[in-house]
């Protein structure tokens, strides 16, 4: 294999809900890490997948940029 490139993949438990707010629902999500337990909660949708394709954008070097969680709710 050239370079001996690993294959990049992330595992996270997905948790998504609704809740109403101003009379409107929406939908809220958390990912957990089952490797360190960190969990990130994103305030829509919207969120957990800018989060997603943050993390699986490629940096520089071949890695993933942002793969780590962070703080979404707003």
């Amino acid at each position: 294999m050239v370079g001996d490139v690993q294959p990049r993949q992330f595992s996270y438990l997905l948790r998504v809900w609704s809740v109403e707010q101003n009379g409107t629902e929406v939908w809220r999500a958390s990912l957990e890490s089952p490797q360190t337990g960190e969990r990130t909660g994103f305030a829509d949708l919207d969120a957990l997948l800018a989060f997603l394709r943050q993390s699986t954008a490629s940096a520089p070097d071949g890695r993933a940029a942002g793969a780590s969680l962070r703080r979404r709710v707003g």
